[in-house]
């Protein structure tokens, strides 16, 4: 049926190929003897019909194109491989690679000749930029590789939460523009997630490990930099950041060789969105009978997971009403009743909020601590009117303004580092 000769000069990745077209021949019924020869330099397949190369590019990612048939009656192509780059909006870039030679010939042999080594653009092979633009940038101004960066910072979780809170608050703002809402993105976006991020991004050595702390403000504004915004202050200890890590030598040579591009794309002007961002899901990792504490703003809040909203979904949680220095215990809590929140009509009301965005344990934010699990009593509300609904919705940054209003604590001047 086939008979395979040297495959030491032939990639496995062809070899796979060729076989997907030979099971794609069959599959279209194309009745074919075909004969594999491999040699240095050539893979020869003789076949009778032009889906074995459509195939092999599938299975290559690569582009067949036409060229004109020079009048003999055979079917000429090239085959354009292109490499599949998915950027940090989930969109896919190609980036030209390389490309085959093929030439078929009815009954004939099909040759696909190595790759060309051709570094320079020409008419059928335009040059491709180094650069990928990222997310909805059209112009032609340098661009930091985003999602590049990200990876290169081996901190999935610091990152994905990040972004998530930062997709809520952008996705907030654009909303409030389009209604008419006059104000800065950056005035929308930066106190609510400084407050939350700060935890991190302010704490000394003996709470969060250095490094650590340098990844969360590259990520910052790497982040920022992806929703459109900047903020100078940000952007510097970014910078600041890039060096030191490579001064302790944690992310490796391929980051410590893109430092000045990655730093320079920080640097560049950012580019608006376009269009709000997709609103992040509601999973969580805690369970009903969970005591966690919120840190905010130097004191930290405790409260009760009484159930979840959903499916592993949005903690329902209910706020004690002492307020601690640190983490405190469970001890502490055996005997603390339950706040409750003041209504404009004077009476203090039983309050529970469903709250989506507490979802890692830990938190990589730093600002949701968990206390204790499988507690079975909740604080004591007796003392509180009943709730006027079942809960409130909301989320891990709009319950910071809900603490602030609940105990009373006055807004910041700023909340930016």
């Amino acid at each position: 049926m086939a008979s395979v000769g040297s495959a030491g000069a032939v990639a496995g990745r062809g070899l796979r190929g060729v076989f997907a077209g030979l099971l794609a021949i069959h599959q279209h019924q194309v009745h074919v003897e075909p004969r594999i020869e491999v040699g240095p330099g050539i893979l020869q397949v003789q076949v009778f019909h032009a889906v074995f190369l459509h195939a092999l590019c599938r299975v290559h990612q690569e582009i067949p194109q036409r060229l004109e048939s020079g009048g003999r009656g055979e079917q000429g192509y090239f085959v354009q491989r292109y490499l599949r780059r998915r950027t940090g909006s989930g969109a896919v870039c190609l980036e030209g690679v390389d490309r085959y030679h093929c030439a078929i010939f009815p009954g004939q042999v099909l040759g696909c000749r190595p790759p060309l080594k051709q570094t320079t653009a020409t008419a059928d092979m335009p040059a491709v930029a180094p650069r990928m633009a990222l997310d909805n940038a059209s112009n032609g101004d340098e661009l930091v590789k985003h999602q590049q960066l990200l990876e290169k910072l081996a901190a999935r979780h610091l990152v994905q939460a990040l972004d998530e809170d930062l997709a809520r608050l952008a996705w907030k703002a654009m909303v409030a523009q389009q209604q008419g809402h006059q104000g800065s993105l950056n005035d929308a976006v930066l106190p609510s997630l400084l407050a939350r991020w700060n935890c991190v991004l302010l704490a000394d050595e003996s709470q969060v490990a250095p490094l650590y702390r340098h990844k969360a403000w590259l990520a910052l504004a790497t982040l920022l930099h992806k929703y459109g915004l900047a903020e100078p202050s940000i952007t510097a200890r970014a910078v600041e950041a890039i060096e030191e890590l490579n001064r302790a030598v944690a992310l490796g040579d391929k980051f410590h060789q893109r430092s000045q591009e990655f730093s320079a794309g920080l640097q560049a002007p950012p580019v608006a969105l376009a269009r709000k961002p997709a609103l992040p899901d509601s999973i969580t990792f805690y369970r009903a009978g969970d005591v966690l504490a919120i840190h905010l703003e130097g004191r930290f809040y405790a409260a009760y997971v009484h159930r979840l909203g959903s499916i592993n979904e949005s903690p329902i949680i209910e706020f004690y009403a002492q307020v601690f220095d640190q983490v405190p215990t469970l001890e502490q809590l055996q005997q603390t009743p339950a706040r409750g929140e003041l209504y404009n009509d004077g009476i203090r009301r039983k309050s529970l909020y469903g709250v989506s965005g507490i979802k890692f344990q830990p938190d990589p934010a730093g600002q949701v601590t968990l206390i204790a699990a499988c507690v079975a009593h909740p604080p004591d509300s007796s003392h509180l009117a009943p709730s006027v609904g079942l809960y409130a919705v909301s989320d891990i940054l709009r319950i910071q303004d809900t603490i602030r209003r609940m105990f009373e604590v006055p807004v910041p001047a700023t909340a930016q580092a």
